[in-house]
């Protein structure tokens, strides 16, 4: 290490509280059968995925990978991106939680609107600024 990078490191000191929190962009992606059928594709387009909707989607699929201890993690959802899409903030160690349970999670959207398709969550993105994930 250089006297550079040593004089670097005391003037600005890596903070653990800057890494707390871990910022996700989430989307909902349908299969890709539904996109081939024009109709199912723009009916897809229309619908537009609530707060309410994306709390009960994560929480289900902690629920179903990680039990009582999965639904009971602390998240919040800073921002609605678009329709379909969303910033989810949760703690780092937390982490491989939410990306297990995301990914392994699948779901057929008429529990939750009108047309009939299975969907699963994608990871867009993830940092520990929520600027990063925009």
């Amino acid at each position: 290490m250089s006297i550079w990078d040593q004089a670097k490191k005391e003037e600005f000191p890596e903070e653990e509280a800057d890494k707390v929190w871990l910022y996700i962009n989430l989307e909902i992606t349908p299969d890709p059968i539904i996109l081939q059928d024009e109709t199912k594709s723009k009916e897809y387009e229309q619908i537009d995925i609530d707060l309410i909707t994306w709390r009960t989607l994560i929480t289900t699929s902690l629920g179903k990978m990680y039990g009582l201890i999965g639904e009971s993690l602390p998240f919040d959802i800073p921002a609605k991106l678009s329709s379909k899409s969303i910033i989810l903030k949760i703690q780092t160690q937390d982490k491989e939680k939410f990306s297990n349970s995301s990914l392994s999670y699948t779901f057929n959207l008429n529990k939750y609107t009108d047309l009939d398709a299975n969907c699963y969550i994608k990871i867009k993105k993830s940092a520990h600024n929520v600027a990063l994930v925009i």
